[in-house]
């Protein structure tokens, strides 16, 4: 079920006029869903090839507090309700379990001064604006750390699920030894409003002005975000979203997200592949897929092959454009460009179709206007005299 489907997602809708419901129902099928396990499952393994690309080195994990705007008098960073920093330090202290003793989370100075410890990995699951990151690194990171990082004795790197393309260069620019190598994304940097049309950016803007953040239409930074994890809503996405008002309810109110909507994020929405098609201009493909549910719903990952081939017949097959056009981890769509090498569909050299997936393609979009249509009945001129077969129960002979 999609997010439009559910009572929650019809009462949101049920909200604007009759005229523009449509544009409500398109953004909410717009916006990612991340699920719990995808989540864990992309950042999980950045960090793996993190530990693997340094085989020979110890790595401490942190998790990003969410520092508030009020102070705690003893100092401390306090902890944010909502905040995904609790879900990403769970995942930190398994790694810890599975890969310790090299692999530590959330260590003591002391403890990392026993091991010296080489490399410091904040983790994240969202870099918007880089506001939290540079609070974060100015005013709860150890002062300890930071002189090991300045005097390169340890080094620094972050880890997140993604994040916006401004929020990342702000990152870069706190200092700290960080560099486009340092700061590993399980998917592409994204533009503001990258997944969602010109029409449904108006409508956010339009609908702010029911919110208490009518000032933020986009949300913060004017990300305009259309990634939503299951377990918040960031506050980079639109504001209709997640922001209340006098007579406004949001679909995740104060970016929760309610429990009758988990299941969309753990279901493939069939509409998905047909709709980034048609915005790539590749309609033939797009309308077969339309005629074609079944090839989704019972052939596995098969028709995120066949999509991402359709995204690569014309430029060559290209990880990061392929996974940002989709809001995907990079690392599942290298797991289907290897599938496409076995199947002999896409060359290993130039990363173009071969003449069996061109073929193939070619197949698929044909059957679009292969559709049977009913055949119509042949209508009787004008000028033609009429006499009926039958009248009032009598049969003419």
């Amino acid at each position: 079920m999609t997010l439009d489907e559910f009572e929650l997602g019809r009462a949101w809708l049920d909200q604007f006029p009759f005229v523009e419901r449509e544009v409500g129902r398109q953004l909410l099928r717009s916006l990612r869903l991340v699920s719990n396990t995808q989540f864990e499952t992309a950042v999980s393994n950045k960090l793996i090839e993190l530990f693997a690309e340094l085989s020979s080195e110890n790595f401490a994990l942190f998790s990003v507090v969410e520092t508030p705007t009020d102070e705690d008098p003893s100092g401390n960073p306090k902890r944010v309700a909502g905040s995904s920093a609790d879900r990403v330090k769970q995942m930190n202290e398994n790694l810890a379990r599975i890969y310790g003793p090299r692999v530590q989370a959330h260590p003591t100075v002391r403890s990392m001064r026993a091991q010296r410890m080489r490399n410091v990995v904040l983790v994240e699951d969202f870099i918007g604006t880089g506001r939290r990151m540079g609070s974060y690194l100015r005013d709860v990171m150890d002062s300890t750390l930071k002189s090991w990082i300045s005097y390169k004795w340890t080094k620094l790197w972050i880890v997140c699920y993604g994040g916006l393309e401004a929020g990342v260069r702000n990152v870069l620019h706190k200092g700290y030894g960080l560099d486009d190598d340092r700061v590993r994304l399980a998917t592409p940097a994204q533009r503001p409003g990258q997944f969602l049309s010109p029409l449904m950016m108006e409508f956010c803007k339009k609908y702010a002005e029911r919110t208490w953040r009518s000032r933020m239409p986009f949300g913060f930074g004017n990300g305009a975000v259309g990634m939503i994890f299951e377990h918040s809503c960031p506050n980079n996405a639109p504001v209709a979203l997640w922001s209340e008002g006098p007579k406004f309810t949001p679909l995740f109110p104060k970016q929760g997200i309610p429990v009758e909507l988990k299941r969309a994020f753990s279901q493939e929405d069939l509409n998905r592949p047909a709709q980034v098609l048609w915005e790539m201009s590749q309609y033939r493909l797009a309308i077969a897929m339309l005629h074609e549910p079944d090839l989704e719903r019972h052939q596995g990952s098969q028709w995120r092959l066949l999509l991402m081939l359709g995204l690569a017949s014309r430029s060559g097959w290209e990880d990061s454009r392929i996974a940002g056009v989709l809001g995907i981890p990079i690392g599942d769509v290298a797991q289907q460009r290897f599938e496409a090498y076995r199947l002999n569909m896409l060359d290993t050299q130039t990363h173009l179709l071969t003449e069996f997936g061109r073929g193939l393609l070619e197949r698929v979009r044909a059957s679009a206007s292969d559709q049977r249509t009913p055949a119509r009945r042949k209508q009787r001129a004008l000028t033609e005299t009429y006499y009926p077969v039958s009248c009032a129960g009598l049969v003419r002979y």
